[in-house]
């Protein structure tokens, strides 16, 4: 039988322990953002009025990709793609299939406007799908 006194110093270190990892990832400067690449050949941000990304520079973005399909899609079910193309380099080309998933970017070195648009004709509003990131 555990020792009452025991028990609860083990309670005290697993919650210490977890509570170090939790903020140790906070104090990261990880943000998390959802963004939508949408049927009506848009993107969003949710919670944002305008699809834009803020970032420091270096900056570790953790994005949640919602994408939903208009009336085309590729073979493979790629249905948007997600493409910065000055930092294609760095990850920043992405091909979206249906539902949601998460991916982890990093913000590049230098500051300024970066166009994150769809590569994929996707469907009526492809031209316009657009965002920005911007690095400040």
């Amino acid at each position: 039988m555990v020792q009452p006194n025991r028990a609860r110093a083990v309670g005290f270190i697993v919650l210490a322990v977890v509570f170090f990892f939790v903020s140790t990832r906070a104090q990261s400067g990880e943000a998390v953002l959802q963004v939508i690449a949408d049927k009506d050949g848009t993107f969003k941000v949710v919670g944002a009025d305008k699809p834009v990304i803020y970032a420091h520079p270096r900056q570790t973005l953790k994005l949640r990709i919602t994408s939903r399909k208009s009336t085309e899609m590729l073979k493979d079910g790629t249905v948007h793609t997600f493409t910065a193309p000055a930092l294609t380099d760095m990850g920043w080309d992405l091909r979206l299939k249906e539902g949601s998933r998460d991916y982890t970017l990093v913000a590049p070195e230098e500051t300024g406007e970066y166009v994150i648009l769809c590569t994929l004709k996707c469907g009526q509003g492809h031209e316009t799908m657009r965002m920005k990131l911007i690095v400040r």
